[in-house]
């Protein structure tokens, strides 16, 4: 389906707990004023799965995707499906950028692609949707590669799936640290400005045939 909406927050106001789900190629939530809020002040959530997409490109302002806004809010953003539930093929974001405010936000990777790109087609020809403020990122299965110049200071953890640092600028992966557990693989042919940590069963796997990953900080291998 196709929903349009001038304003739209999911999870209002403090105590509200709102979640959406865009499903389906074709399935669009459209902003044509202002940008989306994902737990404004209240709890978020917004799924996109299975080729559904949330499109800004009407707002006014070029704004990014707010989530967790107001201090004592919680906001989601799941790419292809909610921490817990099974991987599923992945949406896409259309829209400058997915920014965290001052609650607890997070941007979560749990899909089923194998070349997914968190651009605003999902694919290597697409523009960076920038990652910023104070939001973690959390990849959980598939392939992701983060291509922009990302500011966001929530850290990165890798519980599954490979994340594949592609920037040409910046950080790839923000100013936190990343942390890989066991099963989970991060790559890439760009840079991390934040510490990484490798628990036992991680895997770093730099270049990209050929290519250098550039970690600008500490390298910590834990063994079991």
């Amino acid at each position: 389906g196709y929903v349009e909406a001038a304003a739209a927050d999911i999870g209002s106001y403090a105590g509200d707990i709102g979640k959406v789900v865009v499903d389906g190629a074709g399935s669009q939530l459209a902003m044509f004023d202002e940008e989306l809020y994902i737990g404004n002040e209240g709890a978020g959530a917004l799924t996109l799965r299975n080729g559904g997409t949330l499109d800004q490109t009407g707002i006014i302002d070029d704004a990014p995707v707010g989530v967790a806004v107001e201090a004592g809010s919680t906001g989601v953003l799941n790419i292809g499906a909610a921490s817990g539930d099974a991987a599923a093929a992945p949406g896409v974001v259309i829209a400058s950028g997915v920014e965290g405010g001052a609650g607890d936000a997070t941007l979560t990777f749990n899909h089923t692609s194998s070349d997914y790109y968190f651009t605003t087609d999902g694919t290597a020809a697409g523009d960076a949707v920038v990652i910023s403020g104070s939001i973690h990122v959390n990849a959980l299965a598939g392939t992701t590669y983060l291509t922009g110049d990302n500011t966001f200071t929530g850290g990165v953890t890798l519980d599954g799936g490979l994340l594949v640092a592609a920037n040409d600028s910046g950080s790839a992966t923000g100013s936190g640290d990343v942390d890989i557990m066991s099963g989970a693989t991060l790559g890439g042919n760009g840079v991390i400005d934040g510490s990484v940590n490798i628990a036992d069963g991680g895997i770093l796997a730099p270049g990209m045939s050929p290519g250098t990953l550039t970690i600008n900080t500490d390298l910590t291998l834990n063994s079991g």
